[in-house]
């Protein structure tokens, strides 16, 4: 039984693959750097969540990171 999950787990990574060697030439340093300040934005709002100091809805903020390198794009 436990065979049988990998096989949607292989087509979820190649098409992710695919998909991000599609992509990649069409991102500039710029989008990316964006990316990693919003990622590195989360990450910190995430130990502020572990360390229980401020409870921040996490998974509210991931849409964040789809929009970042397009709005660094339009911007």
């Amino acid at each position: 039984m436990v065979a049988w999950l990998s096989l949607p787990q292989m087509i979820l990574y190649t098409a992710l693959y695919l998909l991000s060697q599609w992509l990649m030439p069409h991102i500039t340093p710029q989008m990316l750097a964006d990316f990693k300040a919003c990622g590195g934005l989360l990450l910190f709002a995430m130990g502020l969540k572990i360390a229980k100091m401020r409870q921040i809805a996490i998974l509210d903020l991931l849409p964040a990171l789809l929009l970042a390198p397009i709005l660094s794009c339009i911007f």
